[in-house]
Formats: C-alpha cells, sequence, structure tokens
C-alpha cells in the first residue's frame, strides 16, 4: 500500500463554530494546492487512485478538496485521535491511501511508521509523507519513507 499522511493545510486561528469550524486561510489554499499536486504526480506515475480520507474538521476537508472532491469524512481522527485510529485505516483493501489529518497525531503516526515504537515527529503545515508499506498492519510491518513534501 502507497501511504500519504497529510497534515492540513494553514487555517484561519479561529472560528465561531469552534475548533472543527476553523477554515484555511489564503496561504493554507496555496499550500493545500501545491501539496495536492505533489501527490497527484506520483499517483499518476505509478497509476494508483488513493482512497481519501479527511477528519470532519473544516480545514482537513478543505485540504483534501484540493487533491480530490471524493473523500470520506472519518469522525475517528479529529484532532487530538487515538494514533492508533490511523493504523486502523490502514487496513482497507486500497493500493493507496492519503489520511488528512493533525498534528501531534499525524508525527505520532509517522514516528510510529519510521521507528516501530510511540514518537514524535514535527510535520509542517500542509506537508506530505509518503509511506510505502508492503503489507498492512498496525505500524510494525516494514515500511519504506518514498519522499516528503512541504510547501513553502
Amino acid at each position: 500500500m502507497h501511504l500519504f499522511i497529510w497534515r492540513h493545510a494553514e487555517a484561519e486561528d479561529d472560528n465561531p463554530e469552534g475548533d472543527l469550524g476553523r477554515k484555511l486561510n489564503a496561504r493554507g489554499h496555496a499550500q493545500a494546492a501545491q501539496s495536492a499536486d505533489w501527490v497527484r504526480a506520483i499517483a499518476k506515475a505509478r497509476a494508483l487512485a488513493p482512497a481519501v480520507v479527511a477528519s470532519p474538521a473544516v480545514r482537513t476537508r478543505e485540504t483534501a478538496t484540493a487533491f480530490s472532491s471524493s473523500f470520506r469524512v472519518e469522525p475517528a481522527i479529529a484532532p487530538d485521535a487515538d494514533p492508533a485510529r490511523y493504523f486502523d485505516l490502514m487496513r482497507d483493501d486500497a493500493d493507496s491511501l492519503v489520511i488528512v489529518g493533525h498534528q501531534p497525531t499525524c508525527g505520532q503516526v509517522i514516528a510510529r511508521l519510521l521507528t516501530g515504537r510511540d514518537g514524535h515527529v514535527s510535520v509542517r503545515k500542509s506537508a506530505v509523507w509518503w509511506f510505502q508499506l508492503r503489507h498492512q498492519s498496525r505500524g510494525d510491518a516494514p515500511v519504506v519513507l518514498r519522499g516528503m513534501f512541504s510547501p513553502d
């Protein structure tokens, strides 16, 4: 499986609807477009049709929309989600998966994929980490980091 862990792009500081209602700002829309182009180029070159999953937060849904208008909203990966919920998504039969989520969970998942143990990696806004999983697991399968993209 090709796995893309994508932190949402830059968003407004606050919103009357609360944290989940925060929208991307102008810079965030530009960041999301750049990151989407990077993922799209990889998907095209490898003939992948990634399933896309986003948190219910407006900012993650707007980030995901830069790549595809067709994605699934997954409440289990809302802000401050347990990293195990991301690994649950990796059990799908898709050949490729894009997960658009939040810090610190994105960094915790990336650390687990890279080291096989709990930890934390700093992930910039709209950064995408591309992994290849040799088989689906809860993070302890052989994993290859194929690349990382950070806009700006």
